[in-house]
């Protein structure tokens, strides 16, 4: 019996060796390679089986048939050949990708990665596409996802993560957002649950224990008065206007932004009630600063004490000198839902190197790359490697990821909470009240809902 095929589907183990064989030119340029009935001997597999990869590599230009005569190595095959990613931006900070980069083109030295950087708004927009269709892979946020899966420009890739990335290796990220009607069409690498950063120093000073556990709504808001020191510019806390923040509060204080049909509900009490509890902490409480500002450097600065972020700031705060910090679940019952942010690799459905792009997603979801990631502090990677594990950083990540979940489930919902964002900005300021704020977006999203070409965010 042959063990040359011990992980993964047959037919990918014998493309990999193929293409691998190639690039060492124990096949070289115009060489007819040994014929499908060889190899399925040889390797005992089906005709079927290795005429299927023989038709992939010819479709990726490493092979070429001649009628009569056989299969030929490509005189292009030794040749660079380029994977071109199309990255959400910003994303993962520059550094970390080029290790990833860097790791693939050591492993395939005849790759060539050309990443191309794009905001979310430009990936979300169909006319976008209809000019770029050339990318291998596509970088996906969760809330870019269900629009790349309902314009159908991903591939199925359910059955590779079945075979490849089995559960049992990964922390348990719920990716709904990633998947349509049961099957998956992009791999998330890198999430975070939105938490509660605490700078340790100030809570000492302040004689505040930090607890391991989620505060009290009111216990929260007593902490963050005595947190507040008005003569030094310090708050209690810090929170922000960003799409992926302010609604987790909502959520937070039991409040549900859709209803079962997935519309709005603008008009709900439990809604209006939590935007005027987080209204007030600015304004009447004063113990939060307006969520317009730049929260992140108030928190880094020791200007705020709590601050509502994600691990995806853990690395500038780790290179930060002297600066210590906890991190701990959102105030409110601990059942209730948090939000969730993710990185996902999806592959192209017009890519000719498919297999070419999955060898990618696999690298990034390896233990060699996560170990970069869990060495950088940046966020919670998705592979379970327990010499970082023990950090209690990621232990409370971990934890409260089981309960985070995408802010929207479709196109529609997450447009939505774009406009609406944009309008509260009038609200956060003060200038405009809550009912009107809602009722003006209520409007602007049922004029747009029904034009497909608009970006994901309002201009």
């Amino acid at each position: 019996m042959s063990t040359f095929f011990k992980t993964s589907t047959k037919s990918d183990q014998l493309h990999d060796f193929l293409k691998k064989e190639i690039q060492r030119e124990a096949f070289k340029p115009t060489q007819r390679i040994p014929s499908e009935r060889d190899l399925a001997e040889r390797f005992q597999l089906s005709r079927l089986t290795v005429h299927k990869v023989f038709s992939n590599l010819v479709t990726e230009g490493i092979l070429y048939r001649k009628q009569g005569q056989g299969t030929f190595v490509s005189p292009k095959a030794s040749k660079k050949q380029t994977l071109s990613i199309c990255m959400l931006s910003p994303s993962l900070p520059t550094a970390c990708m080029n290790v990833l980069f860097n790791q693939f083109e050591n492993q395939y030295p005849h790759i060539v990665i050309k990443a191309h950087h794009f905001s979310t708004s430009e990936i979300g927009n169909v006319q976008f596409w209809a000019r770029q269709p050339d990318f291998d892979l596509i970088m996906v946020g969760e809330s870019v996802a269900p629009f790349m899966i309902q314009q159908e420009f991903l591939e199925d890739l359910t059955d590779k993560i079945n075979i490849d990335l089995p559960m049992e290796n990964f922390h348990s990220t719920p990716v709904p957002v990633f998947t349509s009607a049961g099957r998956s069409y992009a791999v998330p690498f890198v999430s975070s649950p939105v938490v509660l950063l605490c700078n340790c120093r100030l809570f000492a000073e302040a004689g505040i224990p930090i607890e391991s556990g989620p505060m009290e709504w009111d216990d929260f808001l007593a902490k963050a008065k005595r947190l507040t020191v008005p003569e030094k510019g310090q708050y209690g806390f810090a929170f922000s206007n960003h799409r992926n923040r302010w609604p987790v509060l909502l959520m937070k204080r039991g409040a549900c932004l859709f209803d079962e049909k997935g519309s709005f509900r603008f008009h709900d009490g439990p809604v209006r009630d939590a935007f005027q509890w987080f209204h007030d902490l600015v304004y009447r409480h004063h113990v939060a600063p307006s969520p317009l500002i730049s929260i992140s450097n108030l928190f880094a600065t020791g200007k705020a004490a709590m601050y509502m972020g994600t691990g995806y700031c853990m690395p500038g705060l780790n290179n930060k000198e002297s600066f210590e910090y906890a991190i701990i679940p959102l105030p409110g019952e601990i059942s209730a839902s948090s939000g969730l942010v993710s990185m996902a690799f999806g592959i192209h459905r017009d890519s000719p190197r498919k297999e070419t792009a999955w060898d990618f997603i696999k690298l990034a979801l390896s233990e060699k790359f996560q170990s970069e990631l869990y060495s950088a502090g940046y966020a919670l990677p998705r592979r379970k490697i327990e010499r970082f594990d023990a950090n209690p950083k990621y232990q409370t990540l971990a934890r409260e990821l089981v309960r985070g979940k995408p802010l929207g489930s479709n196109p529609d919902q997450f447009h939505a909470l774009d406009f609406l964002t944009e309008h509260l900005k009038l609200f956060w300021s003060n200038m405009a009240p809550l009912g009107k704020t809602l009722d003006e977006a209520e409007r602007q999203i049922t004029e747009n809902k029904e034009s497909p070409a608009q970006a994901m965010t309002p201009d």
